[in-house]
């Protein structure tokens, strides 16, 4: 079916069939965001873990993070360790994810 559509620049254009114009994610933005969250996540579970005495299994995650407690002063280094892990996750991720991608030029 020939239809007439919008491509990738918003110009309308004769088609055979629907052309979808990929996202790039920008790297930068994607991993701070994510580095954010994933800190203020390790952060919250940890105090939520030390305050209630629930969550045993968040002692794990010194194998990880040398120097990490379920205490006040773990949660401000899971805090900084969630940062990083998240950081580079997902610059990584962002990095495969454009360069894998059909992207319209």
């Amino acid at each position: 079916m020939i239809d007439v559509s919008r491509d990738c620049q918003g110009t309308e254009s004769r088609v055979l069939s629907k052309r979808r114009c990929g996202v790039k994610l920008k790297v930068i933005p994607f991993a701070l965001s994510s580095g954010i969250l994933a800190g203020i996540v390790l952060l919250a579970l940890t105090l939520l873990s030390h305050a209630t005495g629930v969550g045993g299994h968040m002692i794990l995650m010194s194998n990880f993070c040398p120097g990490y407690s379920v205490s006040a002063g773990g949660s401000l280094l899971g805090l900084i360790y969630g940062f990083v892990y998240g950081f580079i996750g997902a610059a990584v991720f962002a990095s495969l994810y454009n360069s894998f991608g059909k992207f319209s030029r």
